[in-house]
């Protein structure tokens, strides 16, 4: 009994260690890709991939010869996550906004800015009726000297916060 006692002694203060550090007890704060995330039992949110790339290139009839490459600031590179929202519940619900951590500095969807018909981009605050499903790709503008395994992707707040369940891109 004085050895469990001990063990559970040692467990917890091993995790105060950690969430003192900042880095969390467990794994309850972390999810894989393809993972899913349940929100109030109305939304189902899934980062299903990634991919990184220096420019986006778009069709838009809109524009005068209907192509357009964006390409990040001299300091960036872009981060593509493929995410899909489903409202799981009885009534409309707002699919959430979706946002980056990496290395303690939050980052919003670039792709709010990004209309193309060439791929869908995740458009967040879309109401979706029961059952409705709704996916595409958010971009997020990070450091070219991105180190993939440092990322994280989750929920974001309208107070900017970047909420858990977070997403890691890599184990």
């Amino acid at each position: 009994m004085k050895l469990a006692r001990n063990t559970i002694y040692f467990m917890l203060s091993a995790c105060l260690l950690v969430a003192l550090t900042g880095m969390g007890c467990g794994s309850d704060d972390t999810i894989s890709l393809g993972e899913s995330a349940v929100l109030d039992d109305t939304m189902s949110l899934t980062a299903v991939e990634y991919k990184i790339s220096d420019n986006i290139s778009c069709f838009n009839p809109c524009w005068p010869d209907g192509e357009c490459v964006f390409h990040p600031e001299h300091w960036a590179t872009y981060l593509w996550v493929y995410f899909e929202a489903e409202n799981i519940g009885g009534t409309p619900h707002d699919n959430p906004f979706v946002g980056s951590l990496y290395k303690g500095v939050e980052t919003a969807q670039y792709s709010h800015y990004v209309w193309c018909e060439n791929f869908d981009t995740y458009t967040a605050n879309t109401t979706l009726l029961p059952g409705e499903l709704q996916e595409g790709w958010a971009i997020f503008q990070l450091p070219e000297d991105l180190e993939v395994s440092k990322v994280k992707v989750g929920i974001y707040e309208p107070d900017g916060m970047v909420e858990p369940p977070y997403w890691t891109l890599e184990p």
